[in-house]
């Protein structure tokens, strides 16, 4: 489980800003007028929405290089 969390806080931690701006341009609800700051009301689907970016970034992404790192490992150990 903790493996699996670990997963997401880099993708969380890069991304967390830029999902911000894109949802304070595409929904105006719980934006604050003239800037992309977010109002309590709208952190919990601006959450689900940085969840479900980040679980896309996850399981495409780092799950794949995971295993192309592993077959890299693989055909190191071969040759030594």
């Amino acid at each position: 489980m903790d493996s699996y969390l670990g997963y997401y806080s880099y993708p969380i931690y890069l991304s967390h800003y830029v999902i911000a701006i894109l949802y304070s341009a595409i929904f105006t609800y719980g934006v604050m007028e003239e800037s992309f700051k977010l109002k309590t009301i709208a952190m919990i689907s601006y959450f689900i929405a940085l969840m479900l970016f980040c679980f896309a970034i996850v399981h495409i992404i780092d799950k794949n290089i995971d295993v192309f790192k592993q077959k890299i490992k693989k055909q190191k150990l071969k040759k030594v």
